[in-house]
């Protein structure tokens, strides 16, 4: 048993890759994305093996692998995570499985598996962070309904509450308001009810606003503007969150950035300097490895293996043949 796996399992695609020992990329596999809630856990679990089979073809058998890792969306508890743990167990046969969230492989994945916090801002947000005992704790990432601060869907949302007021005469002036209903293709807010009240809700479609605000805060739009630092705001607080819970709060760590809302300029900027206010020691760095291969990080410590530099660096050349994997 000379090889290890790695799933990163998301809502748009599921990625897998087979490593040996010494980090070398031998396999890999591209699947549908996952929703358990949808589409219920045995499904899931069917996908996360097919996939994971893909990736194994011609490289060698599940009886093979010393470990695998999945890293899901949408198993934020234990019970989720030991129900699929289960079924991928009897659906592969394979002697040492672990499921865990997809924020946890993203965090062994940034920080090439050492301590250090990650804070993510695509369609939703979450911070999490692993110190040097190894505790690990994550602030955010329950949905939208309860937190996603921060995120493109909170930017998009804003925007769209910001829009209504303006046209009832409750806020601000704000170009938001013309290129919101522009970007549907309505001419006023009530059009928008049918395009968005519907089950279950497209967070992605509300998070498309993101970008129509940073400009707008570029341009000068006070409305905009106020979104944008509300948002950096809440991702900085986040940070903070973890790292007090860590106790990292007066020590130097690295803080990595990831997700679509860090694309902006601006937003980036506000955040350094946000960042710098609350948690001078942070020092901000880019996220070494895909999550996908942090989950083979992860699969390598759990087989026995250690992770040192020699290794690290042949997982980066091995990252390199999967750059058309987002």
């Amino acid at each position: 048993m000379s090889f290890v796996g790695g799933v990163d399992v998301g809502a748009t695609s599921t990625k897998s890759i087979i490593i040996d020992f010494k980090g070398r990329l031998l396999g890999r596999g591209i699947g549908p994305g996952v929703n358990p809630f949808t589409m219920g856990y045995e499904a899931a679990a069917e996908i996360m093996v097919k996939t994971l089979s893909e990736a194994m073809r011609g490289v060698c058998e599940f009886k093979d692998l010393a470990c695998v890792v999945f890293g899901s969306t949408g198993l934020e508890t234990i019970k989720s995570r030991e129900l699929v743990k289960s079924l991928i167990e009897k659906k592969s046969g394979i002697s040492k499985v672990f499921v865990v969230t997809d924020s946890r492989i993203a965090l062994e994945g940034a920080l090439g598996g050492g301590e250090g916090i990650v804070v993510y801002a695509g369609t939703g947000s979450f911070a999490i962070g692993k110190n040097a005992r190894g505790d690990v704790h994550k602030a955010g990432g329950v949905g939208f309904l309860m937190s996603d601060e921060g995120s493109g869907f909170y930017l998009g949302h804003q925007a769209l509450r910001a829009a209504v007021r303006d046209l009832d005469g409750r806020g601000e002036r704000t170009v938001l308001t013309r290129r919101v209903l522009d970007h549907f293709g309505v001419e006023i807010p009530e059009e928008l009810m049918p395009k968005l009240y519907v089950k279950p809700i497209d967070t992605s479609a509300i998070a498309a606003l993101a970008p129509i605000v940073t400009q707008a805060a570029e341009e000068g739009d006070r409305v905009a503007r106020k979104i944008v630092e509300s948002a950096v705001g809440e991702l900085v607080n986040l940070v903070e969150a973890v790292a007090r819970k860590l106790n990292m709060i007066s020590l130097e760590f690295p803080l990595a950035s990831a997700g679509g809302v860090f694309k902006s300029e601006l937003i980036r900027g506000l955040f350094c300097s946000m960042i710098k206010e609350k948690l001078p020691r942070a020092y901000l760095i880019e996220p070494r490895f895909k999550p996908v291969i942090g989950a083979v990080i992860m699969a390598l410590k759990n087989a026995g293996i250690s992770v040192e530099k020699e290794l690290l660096d042949e997982l980066e050349i091995s990252q390199r043949s999967l750059a058309d994997i987002p």
